[in-house]
């Protein structure tokens, strides 16, 4: 679900965006080791998806920051399991063995809060970092 409700759906050039933003700030993170389109179905699926709440701060039209709050943290991994192309892209990375020990190790951990919502992601665009953007965010939540 996209916030605030009633905003336009994201076009593909948001997910291009809101992709590369993740990746180029969050560049070890398991959605960014599975590639760009990966990053964008992930997304994607976020938006659409009843149970994550997607907030996003835009300046001068471009995506500047991002905070993902989700309802049911406890059966996500499951949920993105079914409805990405999680394991077509986790695939690709067989030669890799240290993604597929991360993999196998997130995927065994459990969420601390899975009963209650719980803050997934939050980040800034480094040229807006340090001006409260991500305060602004986590107000919004």
């Amino acid at each position: 679900m996209l916030y605030p409700q009633g905003s336009p759906s994201l076009s593909h050039v948001d997910l291009a965006q809101l992709a590369g933003l993740h990746v180029g700030s969050i560049p070890n993170s398991m959605v960014s080791s599975l590639g760009p389109k990966y990053t964008r179905a992930f997304y994607h699926y976020l938006e659409t998806s009843p149970d994550e709440v997607l907030y996003l701060e835009r300046k001068d039209g471009k995506i500047r920051s991002c905070f993902v709050l989700s309802l049911n943290p406890g059966t996500l991994k499951r949920r993105l399991l079914r409805s990405t192309p999680l394991i077509s892209h986790a695939f690709r990375q067989l030669n890799r063995p240290k993604f597929w020990m991360r993999a196998i190790h997130s995927l065994l951990e459990k969420s601390a809060t899975a009963k209650f919502p719980e803050v997934v992601l939050i980040f800034v665009d480094s040229n807006v970092r340090s001006q409260g953007t991500g305060a602004r965010l986590m107000k919004l939540a």
